[in-house]
C-alpha cells in the first residue's frame, strides 16, 4: 500500500470514529433527557465548605448531595432556590446526578398541576395517637417481647435483607414504609404511626452501626404503642437494635456521641405518608408501595458496595 492510499484508508478511519464517537454522545445525551425528573432542591446549609462545590437536598432524600458549580448553571438554580422553586435534576446511566436546570414554564405548569391534588395528611400529636390507643383497648398494641423480637428480626434475620438496615445515611423513608406494610399484614388490629424528626438551625446528625457520623435534614420511622408498659417505643433498626422509646430515638437523631446536637422538631403522621415535608405543605403517598420497592431494591444493590459512611448514588424512583 502507498504512502497516498495509507492516508486516504487513515483519514476513513478517523472519520468514522469520529462519527461514532458523536452518535455515542447524542445517545448519552438522550438517555440522560430520559433520566431526568423533576424534584425539589433544598439548599443545604452546614454540609460543606468548599467552595468549587453546592452542597443540597434533592427531593424526598434525607442525606445531602453535591455537584460541582461548573456542572450546573449556579446563578440561576439560586435565584430558583431563593423562590422555592422546583427544578429539573438530570441522571446518567447508574443514577448519579449530572446536571441541575430551571424548569421552563410548561414543565412548571404540569408540576403544580401534579400537585394540586395532593391533600395534605392531618397534623398529630402525642395526645392524639394516645386516645386514639386508648379507644381500641389492649389490642390496639404490642407487647414488649414482641418489640423486641420485631427489631432483632427486622436487623439480623436474612428474610428482612432486602431492607438495607445499614444504610442509615438515606431511604428512611423507603424503610418505614415497608416496616409498616409488614406490621399491617402481621397485625392488623395494631395501630401503627409515623414520627417524623426535622432538623431545625443544623441537620440533624447520628452516629452510624459503621461509626461514623452522618446527617439528616429529617429522619421518618414508625412509632407503635407497647401494652406493657403503656408507653410509645420507635422501631428504627437503622439506629438501634431494640425499641428507641420517643425520647431515646429523639436524642438518638441530634447527636454524634460528643455532645447533644440540635434537637429536632418532632412531629406525627398517619402511616399511609410516604413523605411530607417540615411544615405539611406537601406530601406523598404510595399505596402501592412501587416507589418503596424501588428504593429498597436501590440500596439493597448498593449494599455490598457502600456503608453508611459513604456518600452515594441517590436513588431516582418516580
Amino acid at each position: 500500500m502507498n504512502f497516498n492510499l495509507k492516508k486516504i484508508v487513515y483519514l476513513l478511519l478517523f472519520v468514522g470514529i469520529a462519527f461514532s464517537c458523536s452518535k455515542n454522545e447524542e445517545n448519552a445525551e438522550l438517555v440522560t433527557e430520559t433520566t431526568s425528573k423533576i424534584e425539589i432542591i433544598n439548599k443545604c446549609i452546614d454540609c460543606g465548605t468548599d467552595d468549587s462545590l453546592f452542597y443540597f437536598y434533592v427531593g424526598k432524600n434525607a442525606s445531602f448531595s453535591s455537584l460541582k458549580k461548573s456542572a450546573i448553571e449556579y446563578t440561576k438554580v439560586e435565584e430558583e432556590l431563593g423562590k422555592n422553586n422546583p427544578l429539573k435534576v438530570f441522571y446518567n446511566d447508574e443514577m448519579a446526578i449530572v446536571k441541575i436546570a430551571p424548569l421552563n414554564k410548561e414543565e412548571v405548569g404540569r408540576f403544580k398541576e401534579k400537585r394540586r391534588g395532593v391533600k395534605a395528611p392531618k397534623e398529630l400529636s402525642l395526645s392524639d395517637l394516645k386516645q386514639t390507643t386508648a379507644a381500641r383497648g389492649a389490642n390496639g398494641g404490642f407487647t414488649k417481647i414482641a418489640l423486641d423480637r420485631i427489631v432483632r428480626g427486622l436487623k439480623y434475620n436474612r428474610t428482612f435483607d432486602y431492607i438495607n438496615c445499614n444504610y442509615a445515611k438515606d431511604g428512611c423513608y423507603a424503610r418505614a414504609h415497608e416496616m409498616y406494610r409488614l406490621f399491617k399484614g402481621a397485625y392488623p388490629n395494631n395501630k401503627i404511626y409515623k414520627i417524623w424528626g426535622y432538623s431545625n438551625q443544623s441537620s440533624l446528625t447520628a452516629k452510624s452501626s459503621n461509626g461514623c457520623c452522618i446527617s439528616w435534614n429529617y429522619h421518618v420511622a414508625p412509632v407503635v404503642y407497647c401494652t406493657t408498659d403503656s408507653k410509645w417505643y420507635v422501631i428504627d433498626p437503622s439506629l438501634s437494635s431494640k425499641p428507641l422509646l420517643i425520647s431515646e430515638w429523639s436524642n438518638k437523631i441530634s447527636s454524634c456521641g460528643y455532645g447533644q446536637g440540635s434537637k429536632p422538631s418532632l412531629r406525627f403522621s398517619s402511616p399511609d405518608v410516604y413523605y411530607r415535608n417540615k411544615n405539611n405543605s406537601y406530601s406523598e403517598y404510595d399505596y402501592s408501595y412501587s416507589k418503596t420497592s424501588c428504593v429498597l431494591k436501590h440500596y439493597s444493590w448498593l449494599k455490598k458496595i457502600y456503608n453508611d459512611c459513604q456518600q452515594t448514588i441517590a436513588p431516582s424512583c418516580n
